[in-house]
């Protein structure tokens, strides 16, 4: 019999009392039940601390709640400090609105057993009355058939250097991988920063099944919809320079963490060139706000020496980038 695992789950919560309680409630409904329930609340005003109070009374597992002097921890930090206080072997990590389905932790124990280190599921896309939106998770996130082969190879790490595929609320992980993700950095998304180190060092696992209703809506942090490029070029141009930037500082402050691990191996040799290729592939980017014309030259050269493809989502990134460069070029010149 394989053994079994203590599992902690990592909650967030700010404001969340129109949905916490449905949350709350799933988690009493696993088939496998957590172990204990860590929660951070980021000073709701709110009555999320009342709901909270009164479900640990009658959970059937221990809850512990720990409440921020203010609101200023803000998701990621706040997410950093409630994993930091699980006790537990795997850590799943749970956002406030959603609602799991009773044998998510059950599947996710079996693949731990197996021996991943960090595993996703698939999620329902659903509203915010929980009614289905016909849509997936992973369809929200247009996974190629490229991407999904080298997930399937275990090379999820050769992703994710591309961008972005797991989503904090249908993932969990070994704990032991605490000292290399801890402090998080404060130019990544708590998930992503997660999910791109423990794929240099261990087995990650994507299952293609939705294992939690991923609740959309007016207050969501990101959320899961199908934003197209024109969407994508209004959150660029409202944060300009700052938008290219972060995206540079968070791959700078990547390559930084896995040098301090001194992470040994020819995969990870090779991984952290590749990584060195991406931040001079963000650093030619932040060149985009400059609104210059020599930009298109450097975008286009980018393209052809297929470094869109090879740390973007090629066409895709290339024709947003240029869209990017031009409406800032026409910007500097109608002022």
């Amino acid at each position: 019999m394989a053994k079994k695992l203590r599992i902690s789950i990592a909650c967030c919560t700010y404001n969340g009392s129109d949905y916490i309680l449905e949350q709350l409630v799933s988690f009493a409904k696993q088939t496998r039940l957590p172990d204990e329930l860590i929660i951070c609340d980021d000073n709701s005003s709110d009555n999320t601390l009342e709901i909270l109070e009164a479900f640990a009374k009658t959970a059937p597992f221990q809850v512990s709640i720990y409440t921020n002097k203010d609101n200023s921890l803000g998701s990621t930090k706040n997410f950093e400090k409630a994993i930091g206080l699980c006790k537990g072997e795997v850590i799943a990590l749970s956002d406030q609105d959603d609602v799991w389905f009773p044998t998510k932790l059950e599947r996710f124990e079996h693949e731990f057993q197996q021996g991943a280190e960090l595993i996703f599921s698939n999620g329902d896309i659903v509203d915010n009355k929980l009614r289905h939106k016909g849509y997936t998770l992973f369809e929200s996130l247009n996974i190629t058939p490229t991407e999904m082969k080298l997930i399937q190879q275990t090379k999820l790490k050769e992703v994710l250097i591309r961008r972005n595929l797991v989503t904090g609320a249908g993932c969990a992980f070994k704990s032991k991988h605490n000292p290399l993700i801890l402090p998080i950095s404060e130019n990544w998304i708590h998930d992503g920063w997660i999910a791109i180190l423990i794929s240099t060092i261990g087995k990650c696992v994507m299952i293609n099944e939705s294992l939690f209703q991923y609740r959309q809506h007016d207050k969501n942090q990101i959320g899961a919809g199908k934003p197209n490029i024109s969407e994508k070029i209004k959150k660029a141009r409202l944060l300009g320079s700052r938008y290219y930037n972060k995206q540079y500082q968070a791959f700078i402050d990547l390559k930084v963490r896995l040098k301090l691990a001194d992470l040994k191996g020819i995969n990870n040799e090779t991984f952290l060139k590749k990584l060195e290729g991406k931040i001079q592939h963000l650093n030619k980017k932040c060149q985009i706000p400059n609104g210059s014309f020599s930009t298109f030259y450097t975008l286009i050269l980018m393209l052809i020496r297929f470094e869109y493809h090879r740390y973007s989502r090629g066409l895709i990134s290339f024709s947003r980038d240029i869209i990017m460069t031009w409406i800032f070029l026409v910007e500097k010149y109608t002022r």
